[in-house]
């Protein structure tokens, strides 16, 4: 599967569907075998055993693998997919992975390399266009946007950038922020294009950085009840960034970048003030 889910994100520069996602989407294991599965124990083995049974390399975690295939069968899967996804409260099991990166037990280890993260992020974001169930308990829990601010801190982005691995180096470091980013931006990407604004407009209020790959642009005016949940709660929302320490959180990752690549933290920076 890890394999598998590599392979096909060889595709992620795709904006629309492409003759390979219409071949492989048959062969990606249903949502709720690929939820079975990221719920059970494993004990992580990375070397051959004695039988020379070929184990896990010391890049990739045990899950990686399965929420790659998430994150496709999500991005491609249509409503249906991400309805049945949040059906089934997987959201929450998702954060909280996120947030144990050490031993459950014994022999239980959380099993999510820096590229396995970086999906695991991506499939959150690909999930709050389900509901406005889902965006409520995702994004208006403060522990769970401090979940995510920490994958940006000083503490995850130092050793990221050292990572030899894959989602290591400075574009694993760039890859992380911008996924980070586009989750906590989902609020605001979704009321701007509900609105209708020009583009100009959208440009000026940093609408047009932000709504590049975010599943927050697909949400419009017709789609009633998340649309209200999000404009009802906006202004709380707003507090819990500011509460969990976003603005600054963001700033600093900002020092982790290249310039040409601040565009997107400062035009997220600039779109929370307006609405702050």
């Amino acid at each position: 599967m890890l394999a598998y889910a590599s392979i096909l994100f060889l595709e992620t520069g795709a904006s629309v569907e492409s003759s390979l996602s219409d071949i492989a989407m048959p062969l990606v294991p249903r949502t709720a075998t690929l939820c079975d599965l990221l719920k059970m124990n494993y004990k992580v083995e990375h070397q051959s055993n004695d039988n020379g049974t070929s184990m896990l390399s010391h890049w990739h975690g045990i899950r990686d693998g399965y929420i790659g295939l998430l994150v496709y069968r999500l991005k491609w899967g249509g409503p249906l997919a991400v309805q049945q996804f949040c059906a089934s409260g997987l959201p929450q099991l998702i954060i909280n992975l996120l947030g144990d990166n050490s031993v459950v037990d014994s022999q239980d280890v959380v099993g999510l390399s820096p590229v396995g993260v970086f999906w695991t992020v991506s499939c959150l974001t690909h999930c709050l266009p389900g509901g406005s169930v889902t965006f409520r308990q995702i994004l208006l829990q403060n522990d769970n946007v401090a979940c995510i601010r920490d994958l940006v801190s000083d503490a995850h982005l130092k050793p990221l950038k050292y990572w030899e691995g894959p989602g290591g180096g400075k574009s694993g470091v760039k890859d992380i922020i911008n996924a980070v980013i586009d989750f906590l931006a989902f609020p605001f990407v979704a009321v701007q294009n509900a609105t209708s604004l020009p583009s100009t407009t959208a440009s000026i209020s940093s609408g047009h950085l932000l709504n590049v790959g975010s599943p927050g642009a697909k949400i419009c005016s017709k789609d009633s009840d998340i649309m209200k949940a999000i404009r009802e709660n906006m202004e709380k929302y707003t507090k819990i960034l500011v509460e969990v320490g976003i603005p600054s959180i963001i700033l600093c990752c900002a020092d982790a970048l290249e310039l040409k690549d601040t565009q997107r933290p400062v035009a997220f920076l600039a779109k929370m003030t307006s609405q702050y």
